[in-house]
């Protein structure tokens, strides 16, 4: 906005006994050896805290739904018309269908999603 180059600045700042913050970039190799959240979405019923996934108040109650369904050997079909007849909605609050319960029975067989006996 000045028309003066930053590194002018920056410069004259320097001299003049400025102390200027450190750069706080960081290089693409110390990126990859830390563990950072993806931006991609946590699988339903959980949510990130800090880098952390924990379980989400709004979806986890529905995920259980679903696991008991699923150990009751009721298919995806007739799990998500459940859903659908009682009310519930997806993240996106749109209906259910039965490719996103297959997704997240998918994830239950995988044991990408562990419920524990009692939650």
């Amino acid at each position: 906005m000045t028309d003066i180059p930053w590194t002018t600045i920056r410069d004259e700042l320097k001299e003049n006994g400025m102390t200027l913050r450190a750069n706080k970039s960081v290089g693409a190799k110390e990126v990859f050896q830390h563990k950072f959240k993806s931006s991609a979405a946590p699988p339903y019923g959980f949510t990130y805290m800090g880098a952390q996934l924990e379980k989400d108040t709004r979806e986890y109650p529905t995920l259980l739904i679903i696991h008991q369904q699923w150990l009751l050997g009721r298919t995806a079909t007739v799990i998500f018309q459940h859903l659908n007849k009682q009310g519930y909605k997806t993240r996106m609050q749109k209906e259910w269908s039965r490719n996103a319960v297959l997704n997240i029975i998918q994830r239950f067989e995988d044991k990408t999603i562990i419920i524990n006996e009692g939650e």
